[in-house]
């Protein structure tokens, strides 16, 4: 009994402490889990702080951007504000002041407001017959100043001396346009020479009368201005046919109405010959119904043959002589005029 008394004591002490070791190495385990746990939580707890103090960056930049945005939308308008002030000042000025352009520093919805505004005084002005004469006047100026010897600064001179410069310097104008207009019709300088451009200059326009001036030269000329063309920069250019040509295309022309009114007469004759020569007609012969033909259709005159014949001629008939075609065009066959030429 004692023996096993003490084996069961053994046993018991031997449970005791593998008991003991288990609840040692829970315990372990537990304070390993709870290490990493807090671990665990740190690092959550470091990323949250992180979001929060990214947040509140983000919060300030946004704060900053928007109260910048406010800044620039202030100065955005205060620059369309004054813009519109100056525009509207250009435009009722006297004397019709250039319109300043939209500043630089205007962008989006601002920038198109300014050029809306300015878009529209424009129109306005272009639509203003003041106005268009004021920039034909400064056109015109221009145009002496760029090209005809007019002194840039004409104005700044004594009232004499500048009404002389302006007065010289169109002359001249009127001078080159004469020259321009002559060598367009084929006139000859010395035909030119023989006429006084001053009859021709509108001291009201300061130019010359070109269409008078095209008038009196049109005798000296074989050109006769058949066209005029006008570009959209506004400046035209003319079409000139020589005389000789367009009497060539009348000829042609009534030698051609000519040709063409033979050509149904004959057609009407060869029906009616046709017609007398049939059973129905009458049964003549051929000479027979030539002849009644010629009381018809009587001839314009009559072709003399060298066997004394004569073979009758009509207005309109053709004439073929080496190669070229000729057209009768009535009176005596003898005479150049009665014939035309076809081709």
């Amino acid at each position: 009994m004692g023996q096993m008394d003490e084996f069961y004591r053994g046993a018991e002490l031997g449970l005791r402490v593998s008991d003991q070791r288990m609840r040692q190495t829970n315990l372990a385990e537990r304070a390993a889990q709870t290490n990493r746990q807090l671990d665990i939580d740190e690092k959550m707890a470091n990323v949250n702080m992180s979001r929060l103090n990214l947040l509140n960056k983000q919060l300030d930049y946004n704060y900053t951007q928007q109260a910048n945005d406010d800044s620039e939308t202030t100065v955005q308008l205060d620059a369309l504000k004054k813009y519109k002030e100056q525009l509207a000042s250009a435009a009722n000025a006297e004397g019709f002041t250039k319109l300043p352009q939209p500043p630089a520093g205007l962008h989006g919805t601002h920038q198109q407001d300014a050029f809306k505004a300015h878009q529209g005084y424009l129109v306005s002005r272009q639509n203003d017959l003041d106005y268009k004469r004021h920039v034909a006047d400064l056109e015109d100026k221009n145009d002496l100043i760029d090209n005809y010897g007019l002194a840039a600064d004409w104005q700044s001179k004594e009232p004499l001396a500048r009404d002389m410069s302006l007065e010289s310097a169109q002359k001249e104008r009127a001078l080159a346009t004469a020259s321009r207009i002559a060598y367009e019709m084929r006139v000859s300088e010395a035909d030119v020479q023989g006429f006084r451009l001053q009859q021709f200059f509108n001291p009201n326009t300061g130019k010359l009368d070109e269409d008078r001036f095209r008038s009196a030269m049109q005798p000296h000329s074989n050109l006769i201005m058949t066209g005029q063309t006008t570009h959209p920069t506004g400046g035209a250019s003319k079409t000139y046919t020589s005389k000789t040509a367009i009497e060539e295309k009348r000829q042609f022309s009534n030698a051609k109405d000519a040709s063409d009114h033979y050509t149904r007469v004959s057609s009407s004759m060869q029906k009616m010959k046709a017609e007398l020569m049939s059973d129905s007609g009458g049964a003549l012969s051929e000479q027979d119904a030539d002849a009644r033909l010629a009381q018809i259709y009587k001839p314009d005159d009559y072709i003399k043959n060298t066997d004394g014949s004569r073979t009758p001629l009509y207005r309109g008939q053709q004439i073929t002589d080496m190669g070229i075609v000729y057209v009768y065009m009535g009176g005596p066959v003898e005479r150049d005029s009665s014939w035309k030429k076809l081709r």
